[in-house]
């Protein structure tokens, strides 16, 4: 065995050590944490020739009951869903006044319905008939307080449900990324991928550290045929927009060495970071299963 051989093995395997000490060091630090399921790193043998060449981390196995954690979640969705009305209720109630609130809609309507009859049993006193618009005056501020309350109570609400549902698409969008990586990961034109949350990423400890495991829905990889082969991926894209922005609803894709960094030279864009081969991507909210298409085809293009 050579000496760059004997130092890649050891490096190799420190690394792997320091991951495997971070998920051991994670388990012990959440043994009582609610929910939280145990972790183990999955690790594989490099060859270099005839040569072994270390070894690498694969994945990080969580370890969870399937059924029992979605019947709970569910379970959890169910409860949060439940004590959410309950609390708009209340506030509702609050704000229209209950049965015994003098200052009700109830309570108006009650006292023009009295003002009423008494203005009945006499409709010639100008105090009655007075006391009767008096009341039902009351009833009008009342109801128009009530509609005020309401609808704010309704915009907040309506405001809630669309955070709640930009989280949820977040969510959605961070899952489908994942499951970009890991398909470009094992594509035979792919010669590497760059995104934190893939555990072979060197950035996978701190998204877990910083982001929670919840990495964003950007990441990068190269093609094994190089400059053209980009262009041509490029190209081809159906689905994914040709545009160099990023963080979008809708699937983008750039190819910075035709692109955003084509007036530099080659060695310009080496150290900006930018290799022919690299591709770009930000993927959006589109289905999962269009989103893998659309790369399929334009790997093949």
């Amino acid at each position: 065995m050579s000496m760059s051989s004997a130092l890649n093995n050891a490096v190799t395997g420190l690394t792997a050590s320091a991951r495997m000490a971070e998920v051991v060091s994670s388990n012990l630090s959440n043994a009582l944490t609610d929910g939280y399921g145990r972790r183990s790193v999955e690790l594989s043998s490099v060859q270099v020739g005839d040569v072994g060449g270390g070894v690498r981390v694969d994945t990080i196995n969580r370890f969870v009951d399937a059924g029992l954690l979605s019947d709970r979640r569910l379970a959890d969705a169910a409860l949060n869903g439940q004590e959410r009305s309950a609390a708009m209720m209340l506030r509702l109630e609050q704000a229209l006044g209950g049965p015994e609130d003098a200052a009700g809609l109830g309570a108006r309507l009650a006292e023009f319905e009295k003002a009423l009859i008494s203005a009945s049993s006499d409709p010639a006193s100008e105090a009655r008939l007075a006391n009767v618009v008096s009341r039902l005056q009351d009833v009008t501020s009342t109801l128009n307080a009530n509609t005020r309350a309401t609808q704010s109570l309704r915009q907040e609400a309506d405001s809630v449900i669309a955070r709640d549902i930009d989280v949820l698409n977040s969510a959605l969008v961070q899952v489908d990324a994942m499951k970009v990586a890991e398909y470009l990961s094992q594509h035979e034109k792919v010669s590497w991928v760059s995104y934190a949350g893939l555990p072979s990423s060197e950035f996978y400890p701190l998204a877990e550290k910083y982001m929670q495991g919840k990495p964003s829905a950007i990441l990068s990889f190269g093609l094994k045929d190089g400059y053209e082969a980009g262009v041509r991926f490029y190209d081809a894209l159906q689905i994914f927009k040709r545009l160099v922005n990023i963080g979008d609803a809708k699937s983008l894709a750039c190819h910075p060495a035709s692109t955003t960094h084509r007036q530099l030279s080659e060695a310009e864009q080496k150290q900006a970071g930018v290799s022919p081969e690299m591709i770009r991507l930000s993927v959006g909210i589109e289905h999962i299963e269009d989103i893998l298409a659309d790369l399929e085809q334009a790997l093949n293009a």
